[in-house]
């Protein structure tokens, strides 16, 4: 009965971790209670491109991202504090300033806004460069190129020959290693800005 109770508590316990995980790095603000209103952006070509902006992170959600950040990924470099104002669509293909203030990708009473970061490559604003996947960035793909993960709700910015920079949902912005956040790196393009 030892070994049931021992078993059942590790798996609560990893239940309760990956809860986390999704909670603090979940592209939908809207589904852990925050609320948005509409606002928009446009992409190099024009394209409009909707998305929100959110109420302030709780303290709670802010020491949560901060304490999930350190201790599951204490090697990736934290270049900012968690946040609301953006997120890592808004972050890798909008803009990377301090006063950004769109996370784009979200639900907005009950209208479907998450594939709005999409627009950026297919109104040719950026073009497909290749693909790879895990830490082996191909020497091809140049820094400032942007980066999606093909099996994850996740953009970031390829800024060295080994690392990226992105946002983690809620969390802070980080520097870091493909595979070394809570996303997913089995599948990555690469897109750099279209000159046409």
């Amino acid at each position: 009965m030892k070994n049931i109770s021992l078993i059942s508590k590790a798996s609560i316990v990893a239940v309760l971790c990956c809860c986390i995980t999704v909670f603090l790095t979940a592209c939908n603000p809207s589904d852990h209670g925050y609320s948005a209103t509409k606002t928009s952006v446009k992409t190099p070509k024009g394209t409009t491109v909707y998305g929100g902006n959110v109420s302030t992170i709780t303290t709670a959600d802010y020491n949560d991202a901060n304490s999930y950040a350190t201790s599951y990924y204490p090697n990736a470099t934290k270049l900012r504090e968690p946040t609301n104002d953006y997120n890592c669509h808004s972050y890798a293909w909008n803009s990377q300033s301090t006063s950004n203030k769109i996370w784009i990708g979200l639900t907005i009473n009950n209208e479907d806004l998450r594939n709005e970061h999409k627009k950026y490559w297919t109104d040719g604003s950026y073009v497909y460069i290749t693909n790879g996947s895990g830490n082996s960035i191909p020497s091809s793909v140049a820094n400032g190129s942007k980066v999606r993960y093909i099996n994850d709700d996740h953009s970031a910015i390829k800024t060295s020959s080994t690392k990226f920079t992105s946002k983690w949902g809620m969390g802070g912005l980080f520097e870091h290693t493909p595979e070394y956040s809570p996303y997913t790196a089995t599948s990555l393009y690469y897109y750099k800005y279209s000159k046409k």
